[in-house]
C-alpha cells in the first residue's frame, strides 16, 4: 500500500465518526450505513461487493477475494469450514 492509502486507513475510523456526527447533527442525510460500508471498504481495501464477506470473523481482503473467486459471495453460503 502507498503511504497515502495507509494514512487514510489509519484515519478512517475517526473520519467515519465525524461524518456520522455531522449527518446526525446537521446534515440529516441518513447515510450512516453508507458511511459504515465506506469505512470497511477503506479498512480492508476491498470493492463494495466484498464488504459483507469481510464482516465475517477472520476474513480480510485476501480471504474475501478467494471466496469471491470461488463464487462464494453470499454469507449464508459460506460455512465455517470454508474459512
Amino acid at each position: 500500500l502507498g503511504a497515502a492509502q495507509r494514512g487514510l486507513q489509519m484515519d478512517s475510523e475517526r473520519l467515519l465518526e465525524v461524518l456520522v456526527a455531522l449527518d446526525q447533527m446537521t446534515g440529516k442525510w441518513g447515510q450512516r450505513d453508507y458511511f459504515k460500508r465506506l469505512y470497511l471498504r477503506i479498512l480492508y481495501g476491498v470493492p463494495e461487493e466484498m464488504v459483507d464477506i469481510c464482516q465475517l470473523k477472520g476474513v480480510g481482503k485476501v480471504k474475501a477475494k478467494r471466496l469471491w473467486d470461488a463464487n462464494l459471495r453470499e454469507l449464508d453460503k459460506i460455512s465455517v469450514n470454508v474459512l
